[in-house]
C-alpha cells in the first residue's frame, strides 16, 4: 500500500533525526563538485567530458519547480524552512555551493 505524503511531512520526518543525506568529508579532495542542476550537467558534459549537449535528447525531465517555490507556495512552511535552513549540513552546502 502507497501511502502519500507532502513534501512538509517529508522534510519534517528528515529534519526531526539523522539526516540520511550528509556531505562527506572528503568533498574537498573532489575536482568537481557542483549543485545538480541543468547549467552545471551542461558544464559536466561539455567541459570535463568534451561532448556536445546537442547530440543527447532531454529525457526523465523533472517537474520539481525547486525549493525557492515551494517555499513561496507554502508547502514548505516558515518552521520547516528554519529547521532546514539551520541545520549544519545546509549550511555545510551553502558554502560548498558558494565556492562553485
Amino acid at each position: 500500500m502507497d501511502i502519500e505524503h507532502s513534501l512538509e511531512d517529508f522534510l519534517q520526518l528528515h529534519l526531526g533525526g539523522d539526516l540520511e543525506w550528509l556531505i562527506p568529508d572528503y568533498w574537498q579532495k573532489m575536482d568537481f563538485v557542483r549543485e545538480f542542476n541543468e547549467k552545471n550537467v551542461i558544464d559536466l558534459i561539455e567541459g570535463r567530458l568534451e561532448l556536445d549537449c546537442r547530440d543527447f535528447p532531454h529525457a526523465n525531465q523533472s517537474a520539481n519547480l525547486g525549493y525557492d517555490f515551494y517555499c513561496r507556495t507554502g508547502e514548505i512552511s516558515k518552521h520547516t524552512q528554519r529547521l532546514l535552513e539551520s541545520h549544519e549540513q545546509f549550511r555545510r552546502y551553502l558554502a560548498i555551493k558558494e565556492l562553485g
